[in-house]
Order: C-alpha cells, then sequence, then structure tokens
C-alpha cells in the first residue's frame, strides 16, 4: 500500500472484506481521514477511524471525531416517498417541474442540483420558501443528465 495509513478500531471476522474497502480507500488515496461503524442485528460488528480530521494531515482522526455528513437523511427520504408512491398518493412518472418525474428526482435527474445564487442558511429551514426556490429555478442541463443534488434532494 502506498498511503499507508494506521486502522484503529475493530472489525468483527466475518466482516473484514468491509474493513479491506475501507484500507483501500486510504491505499488508493481517496480518504484524508474517516470512519465507519455497522451494526448487525443489534450488534455492533465494525467500529473503525483512520487517517486525520484535518486537510493539513496534522490532527490524528480519532474515535469521536465530529464530521459533518452529507447524504445522510437521503435513505429516510426516499424511503417516506417509496411508502407514499405504495399507497398510491402520488406516481413515480407523474410529471411535476417542467417536465421532470418523481422518478427523475430520486435518481439524480431532477435538473437543479444547486443555486447559482448563494441562499442563506436560515431559508434552508424553511421548507416552503426552498419549495418555492427549487420551482422557480430553471434546469441547468439537459433532460435525462445524471448529475448530484448536494442542495436540493431532501426538499
Amino acid at each position: 500500500m502506498t498511503n499507508q495509513i494506521e486502522i484503529h478500531g475493530f472489525c468483527d471476522e466475518a466482516f473484514m472484506p468491509l474493513k479491506e474497502a475501507f484500507e483501500q480507500n486510504f491505499a488508493d488515496g481517496l480518504e484524508v481521514g474517516s470512519s465507519f461503524a455497522v451494526a448487525h442485528r443489534g450488534k455492533m460488528v465494525i467500529d473503525l477511524w483512520a487517517g486525520y480530521s484535518d486537510r493539513d494531515r496534522e490532527q490524528a482522526w480519532q474515535e469521536d471525531t465530529i464530521a459533518c455528513v452529507f447524504s445522510s437523511t437521503k435513505m429516510m427520504a426516499i424511503t417516506s416517498l417509496l411508502m407514499i408512491i405504495d399507497r398510491g398518493l402520488i406516481e413515480l412518472d407523474q410529471r411535476g417541474k417542467d417536465q421532470v418525474t418523481v422518478r427523475d428526482a430520486l435518481t439524480y435527474r431532477a435538473l437543479v442540483p444547486s443555486f447559482q445564487i448563494p441562499v442563506p442558511q436560515t431559508v434552508a429551514y424553511d421548507w416552503e420558501k426552498m419549495i418555492e426556490l427549487i420551482a422557480e429555478k430553471k434546469s441547468r442541463f439537459e433532460p435525462g443528465t445524471l448529475c448530484y443534488h448536494p442542495a436540493t434532494y431532501g426538499y
């Protein structure tokens, strides 16, 4: 391994391929620092951490390092939406803004990944205002284009 980083924590023997993938991310230079934990059937089976918590690689990543986590609520949003679809309250191919479908929104093809002008953080907590801003926003890509939606997905 080119970028040898000491991995801390533990991994149940049955989950070693996951630990190896975690290690490989560092070896391939894809990580500066991170942690990874998995509970399986109510038991912690993986709790790993490694690397650095700063860009200059001076502060070691600790077991309790706090990190900004994007996308952590997407699974809950998707599960909730799929329940609404299952109940017949909305259709997966129902069209809304422009020609964008619910399916497009779920698969990063809603064409409004972010805002070109800064949106104050306080606005991010205002559901109605955010929905209004997204509805007013012009599509940035051609229909069908795959693009990550970091600022608009949950809405």
